[in-house]
């Protein structure tokens, strides 16, 4: 549970993708309770096929986290110069980087959402810097 301070905090600044405060999207035809791991991958991927389906504004840029935490120095030097800035610019967040947790398998999550997930996900790397 969280403290009435985090919750005011997240209200704030406003952050409802998750915790007491979660707002969910709604999406036609999907149940709102975020009850369960297939859920919250569902609901992942409703949002991300939906950012998908829009035009592709050339002001819009996805980035692969894990790309990002296994190669930082490749992906901002890319970021730099996607939007006119100097490399140099980056150089102080590139020791922040931490390689990207796993949280272990999906075995919870029926392999049939999996794959829908990873065809969502395929379709955003190739989107990706």
């Amino acid at each position: 549970s969280e403290s009435p301070f985090l919750l005011r905090y997240m209200n704030w600044l406003g952050h409802f993708e998750f915790g007491q405060n979660l707002k969910p999207l709604k999406f036609d035809g999907f149940e709102t309770q975020a009850d369960t791991l297939d859920w919250w991958v569902e609901y992942w991927m409703r949002v991300y096929s939906y950012i998908l389906s829009l035009p592709h504004y050339e002001n819009v840029i996805f980035l692969d986290h894990d790309g990002m935490c296994a190669d930082p120095e490749k992906i901002f030097s890319l970021l730099a110069r996607r939007i006119s800035l100097k490399e140099e610019d980056f150089r102080g967040f590139l020791p922040k980087i931490k390689t990207a947790h796993h949280y272990g398998d999906v075995h919870d999550v029926a392999q049939e959402t999996v794959n829908a997930a990873d065809e969502v996900y395929q379709r955003l790397l190739q989107r990706a810097l």
